[in-house]
């Protein structure tokens, strides 16, 4: 649906890999860069990243660590001439929120970080987060 979507709008073909894990944080999302997203040698990378680091406390990751693996994530895209647009978070499901330790109530704290410079940044409609 996605190569659709920007074929239409780019008017030229487009090849969508998902190279994401569902689960991965930014910390396991950067580790895996090169294998997962470089060997296919795209010429955009969409990143949406960060609802993993929110939601799971236990995983020790700090709003700082969010930024600072987003920040090398666009900076080694932007080395090897990839563009970049990031996304915010998933959004959660309202009636789910704070049902998690730390969980989803943690979610917001993510939309504080992205003191990155993509070249585009695109936020997920509020009417799904709450």
């Amino acid at each position: 649906m996605l190569s659709r979507i920007l074929s239409s709008n780019l008017g030229e073909e487009v090849e969508v890999v998902n190279s994401g894990v569902n689960g991965d944080t930014t910390r396991l999302a950067l580790a895996g860069i090169d294998r997962g997203v470089f060997q296919h040698n795209p010429n955009l990378l969409i990143v949406m990243l960060g609802f993993n680091d929110a939601l799971s406390p236990h995983r020790g990751l700090s709003l700082e660590e969010y930024e600072n693996n987003l920040r090398l994530i666009v900076e080694l895209a932007s080395y090897r001439g990839v563009r970049v647009v990031l996304t915010t978070p998933n959004p959660v499901i309202e009636k789910l929120r704070g049902t998690a330790p730390g969980g989803a109530r943690e979610a917001p704290k993510v939309r504080e970080a992205p003191r990155v410079e993509p070249e585009h940044h695109y936020e997920e409609p509020r009417g799904w987060a709450g």
